[in-house]
């Protein structure tokens, strides 16, 4: 029997039209970074690693500068808070990134290294994105950074993240240490991981947060 050709359904038609799309978006970008990043994987450009990490560096503040001042813009015009903005719109974008390496170390078997990214990409967030930010406004103002009062949604948000650490903390450590008593007898039993489980209340907690911070921030603000 011969066979027959394959035809293309709607759903080549739509990837390819995604993939079109993603093409025509993505091509200034690759022209811009092609032609001012180094390519340290060419012979010729080998030991330009540090240029090209700067100016990697570079891009990344400015795209990042652009894409707060657009969702500020689109915040004043919807009318959506600041505060809702920063744990919804920019983090998700900016964590967009750490998600996509953290799945790609996890498909490939190394999950201390997928878990360590999330981990440490938090660690400097909290102490440089922050840190330098608010050692330059208080040495340039020569006054400690407001903020906020103890009613605003700053400090909820602080409160949530918080809880939400020691929620991750017991879904680690206190499920290995839960097994290791279980079964003493069994050496990999105190070894830390993430259930399918954990993971699930994990994500539970996040949009319980996003909807406590969304409900909280209409109400103050």
């Amino acid at each position: 029997m011969e066979d027959k050709p394959e035809t293309e359904g709607p759903e080549d038609g739509d990837a390819e039209q995604i993939g079109l799309f993603y093409l025509v978006f993505l091509y200034p970008f690759n022209v811009l970074f092609g032609y001012t990043i180094p390519d340290c994987g060419e012979d010729d450009w080998e030991d330009w690693y540090v240029v090209s990490f700067i100016i990697c560096i570079g891009y990344i503040a400015g795209l990042a500068t652009v894409t707060l001042w657009l969702v500020t813009q689109l915040c004043l015009t919807v009318g959506i808070p600041n505060s809702l903005s920063g744990v919804t719109l920019i983090a998700l974008g900016a964590e967009v990134p750490d998600a996509v390496g953290s799945v790609m170390c996890a498909k490939a078997g190394q999950g201390p290294s997928a878990v360590s990214n999330c981990l440490n990409s938090q660690i400097i967030n909290l102490l440089v994105g922050l840190g330098v930010p608010y050692f330059i406004h208080s040495l340039v103002e020569s006054s400690p950074m407001d903020l906020g009062d103890a009613g605003d949604t700053q400090m909820l948000i602080g409160s949530l993240l918080a809880a939400l650490v020691l929620l991750f903390v017991w879904c680690t450590l206190g499920e290995a240490h839960r097994r290791k008593v279980a079964s003493p007898d069994d050496k990999s039993a105190g070894a830390v991981q993430i259930t399918v489980g954990s993971a699930v209340l994990l994500l539970v907690a996040y949009f319980a947060m996003t909807v406590t911070v969304t409900i909280y921030s209409f109400a103050v603000e």
